[in-house]
């Protein structure tokens, strides 16, 4: 049986800056993890396939800092009344 590709909590897009909220559960202890990543979708030179890199352009800056803030907001929601929520 193939698994499933695994899907983020939520994801956020200006342009082409994207970024997304991934949870994952700590096997030992069963604790929810979240973690964030940022990318910019690319066309590739010559070809017609798009790639994910992790670089921006000054300009795309504050694109990147809405981003990493709408996902720090929704880590600190969806954490409230937790033992030890992510700092």
């Amino acid at each position: 049986m193939s698994e499933e590709k695994k899907k983020p909590e939520i994801a956020f897009r200006i342009g082409r800056v994207n970024g997304a909220v991934w949870r994952h559960v700590v096997q030992d202890t069963g604790e929810a993890v979240y973690n964030v990543s940022l990318v910019k979708r690319v066309k590739e030179k010559d070809s017609e396939n798009y790639k994910d890199i992790t670089t921006f352009y000054p300009d795309e800056l504050p694109a990147v800092a809405v981003i990493a803030t709408r996902c720090y907001e929704f880590i600190k929601l969806v954490t409230v009344g937790e033992e030890n929520p992510p700092v």
